[in-house]
């Protein structure tokens, strides 16, 4: 007598399970499903209308021999129930022998079962681009997406067709500075662990990344605005290139390139400044004579101050040495592009008094001096009607 039937879902539209998938789910005592971080399989069960209150989640976490364990378990599990004489159904996205969770937890389960097919997310796409996966003789081979280049190389020219396939199980692995990256950044991730890193020192970054690595992960270590500005990468850069990681960088947009998008100001601009300094006041960290902000910021160009909001007493005495007004106009960009963003308006010797006011003492960006401090009128000659470029020619020479 069977007493578990393993329902494929589909690939995510619920008109597309099948009749016979959908009774047995409403039939159910229980459904069993995967718990994911964006929970596919229960987004379907809800637009199917199931009553979720007879639903059972089981996670999945990375790691072989923690999740052969669990699936022991899962198995041990689910089969107590249909010998109990419940109606038993373990649903999964897509298709149950194909990259399902289903697939794990099967060589445990001791009871008839009766798996019911279901579209997968390759059938889906390819009716979606109206693609033929195959045609005639052609051939067609799915693969996982691994880091082993030279495999899925061999076997993608070895093949008329081929579908990289990354598992629903998701490997993925995020590590994010959590005091400073927002986590909506990655709330539609599929990946199955996210790592805080605010509290773990350079090793034990590195040490975890080198171990996910070695499983053949897909690793994304996530930085707040772009890693190459104040972003701590040279020694996360040196560790990779000395155990022979490949890695990509992807850059990402700065805080002060967002600020200055908020408040509609250019920083070079012709009359007033054609530079841009980026520089921080430190206190504990390495301090450089050449590079103190008293001497920098005597250019009186556009000057973006990084990491100083809890340093503003001395930020303001750097400037005024340098030879700024105490009423010249400094802004003060607070965690740009979040819900809680501000940007306040004030001077250089308010600077201390506006970050006390609006209780401010990290994640903010002062900015001063250039297109900041003072507004010129003078167009540029880009696009100066008298001006003469590659690609256009001065009117005066018609």
């Amino acid at each position: 007598m069977i007493s578990l039937d393993v329902v494929g879902l589909g690939p995510g539209d619920p008109e597309l399970i099948t009749m016979r998938g959908y009774n047995k789910l409403k039939e159910a005592d229980i459904i069993f499903y995967p718990k994911t971080s964006l929970n596919f399989a229960l987004n379907i069960l809800k637009k199917l209308d199931i009553d979720l209150n007879k639903t059972e989640a089981m996670e999945f976490p990375i790691g072989s021999s923690e999740l052969k364990k669990l699936c022991m378990d899962y198995a041990l599990r689910i089969q107590k129930v249909a010998n109990s004489g419940k109606k038993t159904v373990y649903a999964v996205e897509g298709d149950p022998m194909f990259y399902s969770t289903f697939i794990d937890i099967m060589p445990f389960i001791d009871i008839e079962y009766k798996i019911i097919p279901g579209i997968s997310s390759v059938n889906g796409m390819s009716a979606s681009l109206r693609f033929p996966l195959a045609t005639k003789h052609e051939d067609l081979i799915v693969i996982p997406a691994v880091n082993d280049y030279n495999y899925m190389k061999n076997k993608i020219m070895n093949s008329s067709s081929a579908v990289i396939i990354k598992p629903l199980i998701a490997k993925d692995i995020i590590l994010y500075a959590d005091s400073l990256v927002n986590p909506e950044v990655f709330r539609e991730s599929s990946a199955q662990k996210i790592i805080k890193t605010a509290s773990l020192n350079l090793d034990e970054i590195t040490s975890t990344i080198k171990d996910y690595y070695s499983e053949g992960l897909d690793i994304t270590r996530l930085h707040s605005g772009d890693p190459s500005i104040y972003g701590a990468i040279n020694d996360e850069i040196q560790f990779f290139n000395d155990n022979g990681m490949e890695y990509e960088i992807v850059p990402g947009i700065s805080s002060v390139f967002a600020a200055v998008a908020k408040m509609g100001i250019e920083l070079t601009s012709p009359g007033t400044t054609q530079t841009v300094i980026l520089t921080r006041v430190p206190r504990r960290t390495e301090h450089f004579e050449n590079e103190d902000l008293s001497v920098l910021a005597a250019h009186k160009t556009s000057i973006a101050i990084f990491l100083s909001a809890s340093n503003t007493k001395n930020v303001t005495e750097k400037l005024l040495k340098a030879g700024f007004s105490p009423d010249d106009r400094a802004i003060i960009a607070y965690r740009v592009t979040w819900p809680d963003e501000k940007i306040i308006e004030t001077t250089v010797k308010e600077l201390e008094h506006s970050v006390f006011e609006n209780k401010i003492n990290r994640q903010a960006l002062i900015l001063v001096g250039g297109n900041i401090s003072s507004y010129s009128k003078k167009k540029s000659y880009l696009y100066n009607p008298e001006f003469t470029h590659l690609l256009r020619k001065s009117l005066k020479e018609d």
